[in-house]
């Protein structure tokens, strides 16, 4: 956390057993909650995690992904009108090719597309939601 004069706190020290290498950005609900991916570690010793932390520094493990549900989400997060969290993984899924999720704010993760190569591979950037509403 970087405050108003420039000072950085550390909100949070990865082990890896928690997750490792969060390398995308924080999504904020509208309760001001932080919401993130690791792209390492966790409870299954490596496909990353999804997380949840306070601003003032609460950590919360929400998902560890297995490969199959996903692995390796490189995307920040983005919470749609739904009020729903939506992103991709880079690999994990049926082919190995990536997957694009939903989570809930209590932390169930929703599949919801395998890729497969003809429909795209490896993603390492997150969704959008347009003005129609889809991702």
């Amino acid at each position: 956390m970087i405050d108003a004069c420039g000072k950085f706190t550390s909100l949070h020290d990865f082990t890896g057993a928690d997750g490792g290498n969060p390398t995308a950005g924080l999504a904020r609900d509208f309760s001001g909650m932080l919401y993130g991916a690791a792209v390492d570690g966790g409870a299954n010793y490596g496909p990353g995690v999804l997380f949840s932390i306070t601003p003032s520094g609460t950590y919360g493990d929400l998902h560890d992904f297995a490969g199959p549900d996903g692995a390796d989400s490189w995307s920040t997060l983005v919470q749609a009108v739904d009020g729903l969290f939506y992103g991709t993984t880079y690999f994990g899924g049926a082919s190995n090719d990536g997957t694009v999720f939903a989570l809930n704010p209590g932390g169930k993760v929703f599949s919801l597309h395998s890729l497969s190569g003809s429909d795209g591979s490896s993603p390492y950037s997150g969704l959008v939601q347009a003005t129609d509403g889809r991702l």
